[in-house]
């Protein structure tokens, strides 16, 4: 016999376990920039959204006697060559600036020159955090390895606007794979 779960089911559920809610993230870090980048993690503050990765398992058809066995073969990363973050602008273009300068020494096209660059040193710590009550309890970390801006989107500017939106801009990142962990505080940190 099946039992419908009722309303006050779903109020328990939900009272124990909550809802994700789209502001609970944070960049924690971008590591690995080329050394002649000034970075100040107070930036971070800016990032205004971004998404978690994504993980594929590519699958393989194996025969076995009279039947077929779908077997798990690869992962890949679906996003791992367009990771967009969008960042608000500060009033300096200090934060675009960053992201302009280490999309250049990565390829200069003036010179045509590539710098050599330790991709593994480059990640990006994205910390997926609770609502209010167990922000410093438990979260959850992703680290995107080998990561590096691809794109830096262009910024429009409007002589008519009012002056009460501020700038946005989007940079997307390639990465080579992500880890994911999970990070346990006591409630007293």
């Amino acid at each position: 016999m099946v039992i419908k779960p009722s309303v006050q089911d779903f109020l328990d559920a939900a009272t124990s376990f909550g809802f994700s809610r789209k502001y609970n993230f944070q960049i924690e870090s971008i590591e690995g920039l080329p050394q002649q980048i000034p970075f100040d993690p107070r930036f971070l503050l800016y990032v205004q959204s971004a998404r978690l990765p994504s993980r594929k398992i590519t699958t393989t058809v194996v025969p076995f006697r009279a039947f077929e066995y779908n077997v798990p073969t690869i992962a890949t990363y679906p996003d791992n060559t367009n990771w967009p973050v969008t960042f608000i602008s500060d009033n300096q273009n200090f934060i675009r600036s960053i992201f302009e300068a280490w999309n250049t020494v990565l390829y200069n096209e003036q010179n045509q020159t590539a710098q050599n660059i330790n991709f593994g040193g480059c990640k990006i710590v994205f910390n997926l955090l609770g609502d209010q009550s167990n922000l410093h309890k438990n979260y959850k970390k992703y680290i995107l390895w080998g990561a590096f801006p691809t794109l830096l989107e262009g910024v429009e500017y409007n002589i008519t606007d009012t002056g009460n939106q501020v700038i946005t801009f989007n940079a997307t990142f390639a990465y080579q794979y992500f880890t994911v962990e999970t990070v346990t505080r006591d409630s007293d940190q």
